[in-house]
Order: C-alpha cells, then structure tokens, then sequence
C-alpha cells in the first residue's frame, strides 16, 4: 500500500496508522489483521509492508461471492459481523 505524504495533515495521521499497526503487532496482533512488517516514506509516499493474505481480503471474498450468488445468506452475514467486532475490540482493548 503506498499513500501521497504531500500534506502534513494526512502525513501525520497516515503515520499514526503506521504506529497503531506496529503496536498492535507488538502486542501479539490479532488472528483477523494481517501482520505489520515495516512502513517507510519514499518520494513523499509511505508505504506500508503486511504478511500475505493468500485468502484475499474481505472485499475480494465479496467480489467473488457476488458473481456466483445474487446475496449473502444471513449466517454469512452475522459471521462476517461478528469478526469485524471481534477485530475492533482486540485493537481497542490492549
């Protein structure tokens, strides 16, 4: 992932986003969040290093449901739910 660094507003919150990735991989990270490897700025760009995901990513898995299916089946949906919570509380918890 790389992002423009031009303005300083965005700069700084980009990096914090880099800061908040490497604490919450410090922090043991989290089953459902890719791991942080490194960010670094380069020609006023910051890029941003994670592990693969060899599944995709959620909007991937959606894509492709999306040409075989017309919509997602309720339980599909609680699950897909529940993760993203599950997510957002692990970060805001450590």
């Amino acid at each position: 992932m790389a992002a423009s660094l031009t303005d300083d507003q965005t700069s700084k919150r980009l990096w914090e986003e880099v800061e908040i990735l490497n604490a919450l991989n410090a922090r043991g990270g989290h089953i459902n969040v890719l791991d942080f490897v490194d960010g670094w700025d380069e020609d006023d760009h910051l890029f941003i290093q994670t592990s693969i995901c060899a599944m995709g990513n959620l909007a991937t898995f959606l894509n492709e449901y999306g040409r075989h299916f017309d919509r997602l089946g309720e339980a599909q949906v609680w699950k897909i739910v529940t993760d993203v919570a599950d997510v957002s509380e692990g970060c805001h918890s450590r």
